[in-house]
């Protein structure tokens, strides 16, 4: 799927719709955003649910997607394809994950992915009966 046409945050508008793209493919999941102004050519934007957050670098000084960091998992994670793989998954507490995307649009996917498994529950370890 396509969810962005944006090929690289250098610009302001670039940067915006990026962010517009990516709170758009969120809403199904209820996704709050925060951002934190860096300056008016950088910010962080923080995705965030009661399952999980995400953060993200908007630089206009960055030729790539930023990574995105998996933080307050409100269980151990485990891989969600599309999303982090086992190995991305911090190994002493598992309540975090690095994405690594590729492309713009490959960010965006990475979101939506990681964000569906958290709100439908495939991204948690299950409990021991």
């Amino acid at each position: 799927m396509n969810y962005t046409d944006v090929t690289s945050t250098k610009t302001t508008a670039e940067r915006n719709q990026l962010l517009a793209d990516i709170q758009h493919a969120l809403e199904p999941f209820g996704v709050r955003t925060e951002i934190t102004p860096y300056s008016n050519r950088h910010f962080l934007a923080d995705f965030i649910t009661s399952e999980i957050r995400a953060d993200i670098d908007f630089d206009h000084a960055d030729p790539e997607p930023s990574l995105i960091h998996w933080y307050q998992a409100a269980a151990p994670l485990v891989a969600v394809p599309g999303a982090f793989g086992a190995e991305e998954i911090n190994t002493s507490h598992r309540r975090k994950a690095t994405s690594f995307p590729a492309t713009f649009n490959e960010l965006v996917s990475t979101l939506v992915e990681g964000f569906a498994a958290a709100t439908n529950g495939t991204a948690f370890q299950k409990e021991a009966a």
